[in-house]
């Protein structure tokens, strides 16, 4: 059962390996390519370059994020090796991760990636702002104007840009 009782858009990718939603707003998004938005999240994750674990306690947080109004999640069927920061905060190291999930709040800037790897749930932080756009775009969401300029300076991505809602 998905937290809060919303039914969402769960489904697996063409090649079975991993399960995504994005709920907007306590609605399920049609997405347009799953495996991307998954991509985006793991890009997202190696880009954060603070693990934030010790001061977050994600696992606490996880079930509330996971109820957010507004938040994207992938779970993997076999887990992907990702490059998260450790805990002291001085390299990356790989990962086993097997769920991702990122609150994106309407009202500010998401704050943390949560993951749960091997051993339980980190958390991490002070992430590339062209890796969140692109989580974003792959993510189908409407188009917010704090997201403008970011886009400014980012690549440009292959996917169109979504409509201004």
């Amino acid at each position: 059962m998905i937290a809060g009782g919303v039914l969402a858009a769960l489904a697996l990718s063409a090649a079975g390996a991993v399960e995504v939603q994005a709920v907007r707003d306590g609605r399920p998004v049609e997405l347009p390519d799953r495996e991307a938005l998954a991509q985006a999240l793991v890009a997202l994750v190696e880009s954060s370059s603070v693990n934030s674990t010790d001061y977050v306690r994600p696992a606490a947080g996880w079930p509330k994020a996971l109820a957010a109004p507004s938040r994207v999640w992938a779970r993997f069927a076999a887990p992907r090796e990702v490059r998260v920061m450790d805990a002291k905060n001085r390299d990356w190291r790989r990962r086993a991760v097997h769920e991702i999930l990122l609150v994106l709040p309407a009202d500010g800037w998401p704050d943390h990636v949560l993951l749960k790897v091997d051993g339980g749930v980190v958390s991490v932080t002070k992430y590339s702002p062209c890796a969140l756009l692109h989580v974003v775009d792959a993510a189908a969401w409407p188009v917010f104007s704090r997201y403008d300029v970011v886009r400014e300076g980012c690549p440009p991505r292959s996917r169109p840009r979504v409509p201004e809602r």
